[in-house]
């Protein structure tokens, strides 16, 4: 979607996956540094190549549009391409495996599921729910408020978990329990707002085929071996996790 020649993805799913720990580099600050340079870069050479060369894609519409008759600046442009193959490379992916080792766990939950297809919408709702692939966003208070007895000014920065969010046992009965039959309550794995997932719908549609592919050829699936989370506080993901579909 972005434009980056498929001979390139290799190489930009390792600088993501660098960035974000899932290579175990987390505790490296300068690997971590590099990657994210490595990856503006490359889109500034690609924003280059698509203002001389247009194609059908984001990278042409970003370096060709306007917001308020003004075209976008470049960092407006990088950090928009950052922000998509960020998204795109790691958040979905970590939420179809956090999915599969919860129907691991809860193989009664695996079983209903192929035994009612109709339930595959809300399964993964409940998967976005239960994995809560970005852990955290920030966001600066527009206006005075209190909150659980908190103040909070205008101008104040906040970071809201949106993993803890989607546990609120006040919106969500019986939290911790994996249950794709749950009804009522919106999870806040895609944010809310102006800043709601701009890649929400896609997501959602390739963890409903991906689940909806496995329940109709899988009969159990069986954890190999203990996942491996990777060491990141911004995205609950994996660095590994076995798993033998029978």
């Amino acid at each position: 979607m972005l434009g980056v020649p498929k001979q390139d993805w290799p190489f930009m799913l390792d600088r993501t996956r660098t960035a974000f720990g899932a290579n175990g580099e987390q505790s490296d600050p300068m690997a971590v540094a590099e990657a994210h340079v490595d990856i503006l870069t490359y889109y500034e050479d690609l924003a280059a190549r698509r203002r001389r060369e247009p194609a059908d894609d984001i990278v042409t519409a970003l370096v060709n549009g306007r917001v308020d008759d003004r075209p976008l600046t470049e960092e407006e442009i990088f950090l928009n391409c950052d922000g998509l193959i960020s998204g795109g490379n790691e958040t979905t992916r970590h939420a179809t495996v956090g999915g599969l080792l919860a129907f691991v766990d809860h193989p009664d939950q695996w079983r209903r599921l192929r035994a009612e297809p109709s339930l595959l919408a809300p399964a993964v709702q409940e998967i976005l729910r239960y994995t809560s692939p970005a852990l955290h966003v920030l966001r600066t208070a527009s206006a005075p408020a209190d909150l659980g007895g908190v103040r909070i000014e205008a101008g104040d920065e906040l970071a809201l978990f949106l993993a803890a969010g989607n546990r609120d046992e006040t919106v969500f009965p019986d939290p911790d329990t994996f249950d794709i039959t749950r009804s009522g309550g919106r999870h806040l794995t895609f944010a809310t707002g102006t800043h709601f997932c701009l890649g929400s719908a896609l997501a959602t549609k390739e963890l409903e085929i991906m689940f909806e592919q496995l329940a109709a050829r899988v009969t159990e699936p069986v954890s190999v071996e203990p996942a491996r989370r990777m060491a990141s506080n911004l995205i609950w993901g994996y660095e590994s996790a076995p798993v033998r579909l029978a």
